[in-house]
């Protein structure tokens, strides 16, 4: 329903959260915590299967997806996916096959995974949470390959002055979450330190 609602409002991106299942199918849920709560479930076992994910109502109303069916819906209405929490692409090519890659945006939880996801044809984003910019630094040096994207969020200590600074000096692209409660002015900075913003609400305007 989430992802219906958010194609026919007109997002040309959205944002998924992986959780790999006992039987290996991805499942669409943050964690397991969550959604236990979510589904009025005490089941406190991991990992859970797909039956039983696919057993369960969320908020006694909405539908449990896997992967593969946001896969079939992209199929039918174009979408960039954008996937975070798993980022091993022995795991993720199970599921995404070469052809998609290209249109899947990858939050990369590490350096060997970024170069990974980019040698398997997928957009990968370097996670920059938690005011580790010098990380960003440190595999420019290292390994000398640009980083075309990096991703980080509202509830880190990255200021847009260091994000204004990483883009003058390595032409860096910024994908940028904002989670429930941010305090941040973001529309000033859509456009201009920001060039991907995924959240889970944003008042868009009929200028945006």
């Amino acid at each position: 329903e989430a992802v219906h609602n958010s194609v026919a409002i007109g997002f040309k991106y959205i944002e998924i959260d992986l959780h790999l299942s006992q039987d290996d199918s991805l499942l669409c849920i943050h964690d397991l915590f969550e959604f236990n709560k979510m589904t009025n479930t005490s089941d406190k076992s991991l990992p859970i299967n797909t039956k039983e994910f696919k057993s369960r109502i969320i908020y006694k109303k909405y539908t449990p997806l896997t992967l593969t069916e946001i896969l079939q819906i992209q199929d039918k209405t174009p979408f960039t996916l954008v996937i975070d929490k798993i980022s091993k692409t022995r795991i993720l090519n199970k599921s995404i096959k070469p052809e998609r890659r290209e249109i899947v945006y990858v939050e990369a939880l590490s350096g060997d995974d970024y170069y990974n996801l980019l040698a398997n044809g997928y957009k990968p984003m370097l996670a920059l949470y938690k005011n580790k910019i010098i990380r960003y630094l440190y595999h420019l040096i290292i390994h000398q390959h640009k980083i075309e994207w990096i991703v980080t969020s509202a509830d880190t200590e990255n200021d847009f002055s260091t994000l204004r600074l990483l883009k003058r000096l390595f032409g860096v692209k910024i994908a940028f979450f904002a989670p429930p409660g941010h305090s941040y002015p973001l529309s000033k900075h859509i456009g201009n330190e920001i060039d991907l913003l995924y959240t889970d609400y944003f008042p868009i305007g009929k200028d945006q």
